[in-house]
């Protein structure tokens, strides 16, 4: 079994490129949402305002979440050790 430091290590742009497809996901679900969601006047007129703000609250709930996630990955890379030992050395 690889250890937690033998996973991190190096490959810094990959876990940067996975949390900008996190962020990319929140942004798509956040658009998509924006697209498919009546405005809430249209929502109260036919009488469905609890789950319009239900359904608003599971996509912002869906964005924040993703951001977090992005965060928590972009800062793993941020921490990362180059693999290659040479890098950085002083020989």
């Amino acid at each position: 079994m690889s250890s937690e430091s033998e996973s991190r290590s190096g490959h810094a742009a990959l876990w940067m490129l996975g949390a900008l497809a996190v962020f990319g996901m929140a942004a798509f679900v956040l658009w998509v949402g924006m697209a498919i969601m009546p405005p809430m006047a249209r929502a109260q007129e036919i009488g469905t305002v609890v789950p319009w703000f239900i359904t608003w609250g599971l996509l912002w709930l869906t964005v924040v979440i993703a951001l977090a996630i992005a965060g928590f990955v972009a800062m793993v890379g941020l921490r990362s050790q180059p693999t290659d030992p040479d890098v950085g050395s002083r020989k």
